[in-house]
């Protein structure tokens, strides 16, 4: 059993080729039929909620930091009071 073959003879250049040819059908394909999500609603909702999580990091972003200082320091007296 030790000395068997790992691979058959062809295996790895078979492999090889199909590896090349679906690298191929990726590239070669045109822009609009190469999207690839799925239909589905559960996608459908996915996607809705990472365009809106994504809308509030780059919101979050346009804030500066002495803002959101101010904001949290007057929250905290609010509190206190």
């Amino acid at each position: 059993m030790l000395q068997e073959k790992v691979f058959l003879d062809g295996y790895i250049e078979e492999k090889n080729k199909e590896f090349d040819n679906f690298i191929d059908n990726i590239f070669s394909q045109e822009i609009n039929k190469a999207f690839r999500r799925k239909n589905e609603s559960w996608y459908k909702i996915y996607n809705k909620n990472y365009i809106k999580a994504f809308k509030i990091l780059k919101n979050i972003k346009k804030l500066n930091i002495s803002n959101i200082k101010k904001y949290l320091k007057n929250s905290i007296k609010m509190n206190k009071t």
